[in-house]
Protein backbone atom coordinates (compact mmCIF):
# COMPACT_ATOMS: atom_id res chain seq x y z
CA UNK A 1 0.00 0.00 0.00
CA UNK A 2 1.32 3.39 -0.93
CA UNK A 3 1.40 5.86 1.96
CA UNK A 4 0.87 9.02 -0.07
CA UNK A 5 -1.99 10.73 -1.82
CA UNK A 6 -5.45 11.90 -0.99
CA UNK A 7 -6.94 8.47 -0.26
CA UNK A 8 -4.31 7.80 2.40
CA UNK A 9 -4.87 11.21 4.00
CA UNK A 10 -8.63 10.72 3.97
CA UNK A 11 -8.29 7.39 5.78
CA UNK A 12 -5.98 8.91 8.35
CA UNK A 13 -8.45 11.76 8.92
CA UNK A 14 -11.17 9.17 9.50
CA UNK A 15 -8.97 7.34 12.01
CA UNK A 16 -8.45 10.64 13.81
CA UNK A 17 -12.20 11.25 13.83
CA UNK A 18 -12.86 7.81 15.32
CA UNK A 19 -10.23 8.44 17.99
CA UNK A 20 -11.89 11.73 18.95
CA UNK A 21 -15.38 10.17 18.99
CA UNK A 22 -14.17 7.22 21.06
CA UNK A 23 -12.39 9.52 23.50
CA UNK A 24 -15.48 11.73 23.83
CA UNK A 25 -17.72 8.73 24.51
CA UNK A 26 -15.24 7.38 27.04
CA UNK A 27 -15.16 10.73 28.85
CA UNK A 28 -18.97 10.88 28.90
CA UNK A 29 -19.22 7.32 30.26
CA UNK A 30 -16.63 8.08 32.92
CA UNK A 31 -18.20 11.39 33.95
CA UNK A 32 -21.90 10.61 33.67
CA UNK A 33 -21.97 7.13 35.19
CA UNK A 34 -20.51 5.42 38.21
CA UNK A 35 -18.95 2.67 36.11
CA UNK A 36 -15.38 3.89 36.45
CA UNK A 37 -12.29 4.11 34.30
CA UNK A 38 -12.38 0.49 33.12
CA UNK A 39 -15.78 1.09 31.49
CA UNK A 40 -14.41 4.19 29.80
CA UNK A 41 -11.48 2.18 28.44
CA UNK A 42 -13.88 -0.54 27.28
CA UNK A 43 -16.03 2.01 25.45
CA UNK A 44 -12.94 3.56 23.84
CA UNK A 45 -11.64 0.18 22.61
CA UNK A 46 -15.10 -0.92 21.46
CA UNK A 47 -15.71 2.25 19.42
CA UNK A 48 -12.21 2.11 17.92
CA UNK A 49 -12.74 -1.53 16.94
CA UNK A 50 -16.05 -0.76 15.27
CA UNK A 51 -14.44 2.19 13.48
CA UNK A 52 -11.53 0.14 12.19
CA UNK A 53 -13.90 -2.60 11.05
CA UNK A 54 -16.10 -0.06 9.25
CA UNK A 55 -13.09 1.55 7.59
CA UNK A 56 -11.95 -1.83 6.26
CA UNK A 57 -14.40 -1.35 3.39
CA UNK A 58 -12.14 1.41 2.07
CA UNK A 59 -9.28 -1.02 1.37
CA UNK A 60 -8.61 -3.56 -1.36
CA UNK A 61 -10.23 -6.97 -1.07
CA UNK A 62 -7.64 -8.63 -3.32
CA UNK A 63 -5.67 -11.23 -1.34
CA UNK A 64 -1.97 -10.69 -0.86
CA UNK A 65 0.52 -13.32 -1.98
CA UNK A 66 1.09 -14.71 1.52
CA UNK A 67 -1.96 -13.68 3.49
CA UNK A 68 -5.37 -12.12 3.58
CA UNK A 69 -6.29 -8.92 1.83
CA UNK A 70 -5.86 -5.53 3.46
CA UNK A 71 -9.65 -5.36 3.89
CA UNK A 72 -9.86 -8.69 5.72
CA UNK A 73 -6.86 -7.87 7.89
CA UNK A 74 -8.39 -4.57 9.04
CA UNK A 75 -11.84 -6.09 9.50
CA UNK A 76 -10.44 -8.85 11.72
CA UNK A 77 -8.31 -6.39 13.72
CA UNK A 78 -11.33 -4.13 14.26
CA UNK A 79 -13.61 -6.96 15.33
CA UNK A 80 -11.01 -8.31 17.76
CA UNK A 81 -10.68 -4.85 19.31
CA UNK A 82 -14.47 -4.62 19.56
CA UNK A 83 -14.60 -8.03 21.27
CA UNK A 84 -11.94 -6.92 23.77
CA UNK A 85 -13.90 -3.73 24.47
CA UNK A 86 -17.09 -5.75 24.99
CA UNK A 87 -15.26 -8.11 27.38
CA UNK A 88 -14.04 -5.12 29.40
CA UNK A 89 -17.60 -3.82 29.62
CA UNK A 90 -18.85 -7.25 30.72
CA UNK A 91 -16.18 -7.22 33.42
CA UNK A 92 -17.42 -3.84 34.66
CA UNK A 93 -20.91 -5.30 35.00
CA UNK A 94 -19.60 -8.14 37.16
CA UNK A 95 -19.38 -11.10 34.80
CA UNK A 96 -17.31 -13.99 36.12
CA UNK A 97 -13.80 -14.47 34.77
CA UNK A 98 -14.68 -17.74 33.04
CA UNK A 99 -17.55 -16.03 31.17
CA UNK A 100 -15.15 -13.29 30.05
CA UNK A 101 -12.58 -15.84 28.90
CA UNK A 102 -15.24 -17.85 27.07
CA UNK A 103 -16.65 -14.79 25.27
CA UNK A 104 -13.17 -13.71 24.21
CA UNK A 105 -12.10 -17.17 23.01
CA UNK A 106 -15.38 -17.96 21.25
CA UNK A 107 -15.38 -14.57 19.53
CA UNK A 108 -11.82 -15.01 18.28
CA UNK A 109 -12.49 -18.63 17.23
CA UNK A 110 -15.61 -17.71 15.23
CA UNK A 111 -13.80 -14.81 13.60
CA UNK A 112 -10.83 -17.03 12.72
CA UNK A 113 -13.06 -19.75 11.27
CA UNK A 114 -15.05 -17.28 9.18
CA UNK A 115 -11.86 -15.66 7.90
CA UNK A 116 -10.33 -19.01 6.99
CA UNK A 117 -13.45 -20.12 5.13
CA UNK A 118 -13.81 -16.83 3.26
CA UNK A 119 -10.12 -16.78 2.23
CA UNK A 120 -9.92 -20.44 1.19
CA UNK A 121 -11.61 -19.64 -2.13
CA UNK A 122 -9.46 -16.61 -2.94
CA UNK A 123 -5.94 -18.00 -2.77
CA UNK A 124 -3.71 -16.40 -5.36
CA UNK A 125 -1.03 -19.11 -5.51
Amino acid sequence: MENTGNAYRTRQALVGAFILIAAALAIVVYGATNLGALAAVGIFILVMGVGIAAMSLMFSGTPDKFGPSERVYRLVAGVILAIIGAVLLLHVYGAAWYILAAVLLIGIAILGALTAVSNSKKVKY
